[in-house]
């Protein structure tokens, strides 16, 4: 099993997303893969949900007893400011 599970909030399509980034891991995989809505961005090369509320416990929950470490990497509010359109229009 992994040691490290690395959680960046960003874009992705235009919506923000939670990706998830770690070696490869067959049984890794096989635990992201049962998260809800779970998709593999090939642009990416990372595992991503749709941000929700509780996204991070949710993939906190399960890798709760594999003892891996889960580090995230920024805040979501962060990706929501990039998201919002600027009005250029002064």
């Amino acid at each position: 099993m992994v040691k490290q599970l690395f959680i960046e909030h960003g874009l992705h399509n235009n919506r923000v997303k939670v990706f998830m980034k770690f070696d490869y891991d067959a049984k890794a995989i096989e635990l992201v893969k049962t998260l809800p809505g779970v998709k593999w961005s090939q642009t990416e090369k990372k595992w991503h949900i749709g941000y929700h509320p509780d996204a991070l416990n949710n993939i906190r929950n399960t890798f709760k007893h594999t003892g891996v470490y889960i580090q995230t990497l920024n805040d979501v509010n962060d990706v929501v400011k990039l998201a919002i359109p600027k009005n250029n229009n002064l």
